[in-house]
């Protein structure tokens, strides 16, 4: 119960008092080296991308662009996922200058909600939230966190400062000192700024309850006071069942032309495509070649799409092994950009990237 209770956690090392001042000093964590693995199609006739089971390649870390001489990293060390794993976070805000840098608190967050646990972001320029979908930063300001602890429950605090004026970096460096509502000036010195925060599932409803990270993907944005957003994603994958029958890795899969569409008209995308382009206001379908055990996880935002249905058209009906198409229609409901990504259970993930004129 106690787990759960703090299933949001940020790990700090250590709390002191500076007369009125609220001490808090950061734990550090390595992070992970990015690591990015795509495929793209040959020329000819294109393939569908494919990634090894439990490896889709994402990112561990990104890192934004320099501001005010301060670049902010995000990082995970986790990003394929079972049902009941947790994910550490760690955001990092770092002078890329040679020299001290004192930097005036701006207070110009770049997203809403973004803490560091059930006590906010304490003292720290920097904040996380996990938001359940695929999301990018075109889109990600309409979506809504979700909620890491228990909103009902009674926490005790350490001493935050009432007003923070500026950071003191050091040189190339994120240890910084803190001034603010205290005197002497500084109120906190030498503090590194890379807070982690251990996070293993949500709350939600009411009453509240508390739910481990279901299957599906994930977005991991970390903000710092001075506008910079970095964003990440993980997934968690299904529980394998051991009586479902997977089609081999190393099958072509296409979905056949022709094959039986759910809904007469409506223009139809297949696994060959890589991007889609559509106004906004129009309906559009995508097919999946798949079995019939085993449906496509699908991930989209939406603030831009609407999936109206979502269908399987078995190919024999007769046969032991049952294949079909997966068929998903959207509709176009806002302009922008987005990605719809599409993950088959042990097998592989597909993204379609969608602009919306």
């Amino acid at each position: 119960m106690l787990k759960r209770l703090f299933a949001f956690v940020v790990l700090i090392m250590a709390v002191s008092v500076l007369g009125a001042c609220g001490v808090v000093t950061g734990g550090t964590t390595t992070a992970l080296p990015a690591s990015k693995s795509t495929s793209t199609p040959s020329t000819g006739i294109p393939t569908t991308p494919t990634m090894p089971p439990r490896s889709l390649g994402l990112t561990t870390m990104v890192t934004s662009d320099s501001t005010d001489g301060l670049a902010l990293s995000l990082s995970v060390n986790l990003t394929d996922l079972q049902p009941g794993q947790g994910v550490t976070i760690t955001v990092d805000e770092q002078n890329t200058l040679a020299e001290v840098n004192n930097v005036p608190a701006a207070d110009d967050w770049p997203l809403e909600g973004l803490s560091l646990g059930p006590c906010g972001r304490v003292n720290y320029p920097v904040g996380i939230a996990v938001f359940k979908g695929y999301y990018t930063s075109s889109n990600i300001t309409g979506a809504t966190p979700l909620k890491l602890y228990n909103p009902d429950a009674v926490y005790h605090c350490p001493m935050i400062l009432a007003s923070i004026t500026a950071y003191e970096f050091q040189p190339s460096s994120d240890v910084a000192s803190i001034f603010g509502s205290c005197d002497p000036n500084p109120c906190i010195t030498d503090i590194k700024m890379n807070p982690d925060v251990a996070a293993e599932g949500y709350w939600s409803g009411s009453p509240t309850e508390f739910s481990n990270f279901s299957p599906g993907v994930y977005t991991v944005a970390g903000g710092g006071e001075w506008g910079a957003l970095a964003i990440l994603h993980f997934v968690v994958y299904p529980p394998p069942s051991p009586d479902a029958l997977v089609f081999p890795p190393t099958l072509v899969r296409d979905v056949p032309d022709p094959t039986p569409v759910p809904w007469p008209g409506v223009v139809t995308y297949t696994e060959h495509t890589y991007e889609i382009k559509v106004n906004a206001g129009d309906e559009f379908a995508i097919g999946m070649f798949a079995t019939i055990q085993l449906n496509f996880m699908e991930s989209h935002d939406p603030n831009i799409l609407d999936l109206v249905d979502n269908r399987i058209v078995e190919y024999d009906p007769g046969a032991l092994n049952k294949y079909g198409t997966d068929w998903f229609l959207y509709k176009a409901i806002n302009k922008g950009k987005t990605e719809i990504v599409f993950q088959y259970p042990l097998e592989y993930t597909k993204l379609f990237s969608v602009t919306i004129n």
